[in-house]
């Protein structure tokens, strides 16, 4: 499609966005290359891109052309990752933070159906289960007569000493002595 087309051309600009020296030649433009467009190398903000993919992704998904999302959306991850690994973010008030949590809803939402492989990555890559889980319940990834056992689980793994309300009900009435 146009949209792909126009994803693969950015790609390879990202790829090679170094200007060339003063003096040195380029192909294209009035020069002796074949294509005659000229070659104006212009940086992209790879953040840029990747919401350029989700956008891609759900437009093929409303295409129903569901074998490209995947693609589309590993390869929106797969820049989104890089992007941080080369730069890492130095806070957490950093724009790409919050582009590579739209990624992994975007993830959540087109594995919803088999989220099984997509949500053990999601964990591993933000370091718990808690963002996994949310994403997925909120996906519907999650059948929803499970989703409060697995929220419960998902938050006793960060603070296993908190009782939930009705819990701590239970156990005060069990603790309380027998009254005669």
């Amino acid at each position: 499609s146009q949209t792909e087309t126009v994803l693969t051309a950015l790609r390879a600009v990202v790829q090679s966005s170094t200007a060339p020296t003063p003096g040195e030649k380029t192909k294209g433009g009035g020069g002796g290359g074949a294509s005659g467009a000229a070659i104006i190398p212009t940086p992209v903000d790879p953040t840029w891109l990747v919401e350029m993919m989700l956008n891609l992704a759900f437009g093929q998904e409303d295409a129903g052309d569901f074998n490209s999302v995947q693609k589309t959306i590993d390869a929106a991850n797969a820049l989104m990752e890089d992007t941080l690994k080369q730069d890492p973010p130095k806070d957490m008030k950093d724009k790409r933070l919050k582009v590579r949590e739209l990624v992994w809803n975007a993830r959540a939402h087109f594995a919803r159906k088999q989220p099984d492989k997509t949500r053990q990555e999601i964990n591993a890559a933000s370091g718990g289960t808690m963002t996994g889980t949310v994403l997925f319940v909120c996906n519907g990834g999650i059948p929803e007569e499970k989703c409060e056992a697995e929220l419960v689980a998902a938050w006793k793994a960060i603070d296993s000493d908190f009782e939930f309300p009705e819990n701590k009900e239970k156990s005060e009435d069990s603790a309380a002595p027998a009254k005669k």
